[in-house]
């Protein structure tokens, strides 16, 4: 080990290699430990794990133990590894599909790197980019406003239930019928032959007619195509159509780090294929520099319905910052910073995020920043399944982003979207929209006649094209100034005069735009525009 003098305090350096012994007295770059869990118990306020190459399945957790640093070994990859390799025989069970018999679970399957998917009716693959058309992807249910337990299929030219031949009681159906909002639901009757199933628990909400997919997972009958499994959770068993003869890997865990009560802890330089990290109570933690792919996936297959999905997660801590870091594959919201104050969010990459959206927090959204003064930053964001791109809660800053292609599975949304609470001290500027169906940057409010509507927020310098409308804004008192928009689906730049908005005392100056109006898309002049 290294000794630093920093005061009167030791700050120490551990190593940590895959060729190294978890003993006490090791450390040393000549004898390191082998696991970071290891490494972690014997370190000390100001102490610093240097991770030599390779890929480690590992699970740190702790609490209490403050100033820590995790880093990649300079100029070599460090990977940790959410999953274990299935070692065990595999025996032909019909078909082209091959069973195995496990020892623990597993929720997401991996065969040389690749993600497997999951079984499901209709049919669709990520590889392919499938997963985001649900025209041609999903099934659809027959529209009722007030009918939230029982669902009728409306067959399409792929998708019939009634023709399917097995009953799907018991399967978990993903449910998109809420427009901006998504559920999963076990479903608890279905007769063979039917058009009617009867879910478990009911959806809360079924909104916009049109918009009303669905589709099923959760049985071993829906298994039918190349890359698709299934695991049965009470015997163990795992079914898999594909190349039995690669390396398959089975997710096995949510988090590598789990960080509990502890202050200025820094990960830097490190990848995450199949896990990631959660922090909470944790102030000025910060994760840097690193590669997370497939971070994060729903355990439906495990006959998870109806609860949100863990994810990367930041709860109740002050000013930390995920930073550099490259997000990819996530199965669920990309990231949830939940409470605390001025955290941000840097110069990172989010894409391919979420094809099912089910069972998300709030309204629905990818990157969840729901504390005091957060920062979203110099990041770029695509092909994301969720209706609203930022979900926030209190005087936010949006800046300098990229944001296109979003909302692919949700109806309704925008890429930046403030509610009525996050509006007053809110800037979203230097931002560029482009290239999706949903709004850019929204300033929203019930539509609820009498209720209240936000006020107080500044939304300048951003750019929109190719998308519904680069800015709407709904309430008083907020500014607009210096925007760009062109080639829009409805008015480039809405200033919303209604009878819940009256927008009074609105600044609107400097803004170049094709059209604009107080409505969605009439051409209705703006209103009560300062």
């Amino acid at each position: 080990m290294g000794f630093l003098v920093a005061g009167s305090l030791f700050a120490a350096d551990y190593y940590v290699a895959t060729t190294g012994t978890d003993s006490p007295g090791g450390g040393s770059i000549g004898a390191p430990f082998a696991s970071v869990s290891y490494a972690v118990t014997q370190m000390s306020s100001g102490d610093t794990c240097l991770i030599r190459g390779g890929t480690y399945h590992d699970s740190v957790v702790f609490s209490g133990k403050n100033n820590l640093t995790f880093k990649a070994y300079p100029g070599e990859v460090v990977t940790m590894d959410g999953t274990k390799v299935i070692s065990t025989p595999w025996t032909l069970h019909s078909g082209n599909i091959y069973k195995t018999t496990l020892s623990e679970n597993i929720w997401q399957l991996f065969a040389g790197g690749e993600m497997m998917m999951p079984a499901r009716w209709p049919n669709a693959f990520l590889h392919d980019d499938t997963v985001w058309d649900q025209a041609n992807h999903w099934a659809k249910v027959v529209y009722s406003a007030t009918e939230k337990s029982i669902m009728v299929d409306a067959p399409t030219a792929h998708s019939d239930l009634s023709a399917l031949g097995v009953s799907v009681a018991d399967a978990i159906a993903v449910l998109n019928v809420g427009s901006f909002k998504t559920y999963a639901r076990t479903v608890a009757s279905h007769a063979s032959g039917s058009d009617t199933f009867t879910l478990g628990a009911p959806v809360s909400s079924k909104k916009s007619s049109n918009n009303q997919f669905y589709y099923l997972e959760g049985k071993l009958e829906f298994l039918d195509a190349d890359r698709e499994w299934y695991f049965n959770d009470t015997t163990k068993e795992l079914y898999f159509w594909g190349d039995t003869n690669s390396v398959i890997r089975g997710k096995v865990q949510d988090y590598a780090f789990h960080v509990t009560n502890s202050d200025d802890i820094t990960i830097s330089g490190i990848n995450f294929f199949a896990t990631t990290v959660y922090f909470t109570g944790s102030d000025r933690a910060r994760v840097e520099k690193g590669a997370f792919d497939y971070p994060s996936c729903t355990k439906r297959m495990l006959g998870a319905a109806g609860v949100a999905p863990a994810t990367t997660t930041f709860q109740s801590g002050t000013e930390d910052i995920f930073f550099d870091n490259t997000m990819r594959y996530a199965d669920t919201h990309a990231i949830y910073m939940n409470g605390g104050t001025d955290n941000l969010i840097e110069n990172c990459l989010f894409e391919y995020i979420d094809w099912s959206c089910a069972d998300l927090p709030s309204l629905m959204g990818t990157v969840y920043m729901r504390g005091t003064g957060s920062t979203y930053r110099g990041n770029t964001a695509h092909t994301t399944g969720a209706s609203e791109f930022f979900d926030v809660n209190a005087a936010p800053t949006a800046e300098l982003n990229i944001i296109y292609n979003i909302g692919l599975v949700q109806n309704d949304g925008s890429a930046i979207q403030l509610t009525v609470g996050a509006q007053p001290n809110s800037v979203t500027a230097y931002n560029w929209f482009l290239d999706s169906d949903k709004y850019g940057a929204r300033f929203d409010a019930s539509t609820a006649l009498g209720s209240p509507t936000g006020s107080d927020g500044l939304m300048h310098h951003n750019v929109g094209f190719n998308i519904k409308s680069t800015i709407m804004q709904k309430g008083d008192f907020h500014e607009c100034y210096n925007n760009t928009s062109f080639d829009t689906g409805n008015n480039g730049i809405i200033i919303l005069a209604d009878a819940v908005s009256a927008a009074s005392n609105i600044v609107v100056r400097n803004n170049a735009a094709e059209r604009m109006g107080s409505t969605r898309s009439a051409s209705t002049p703006l209103a009560s525009v300062t």
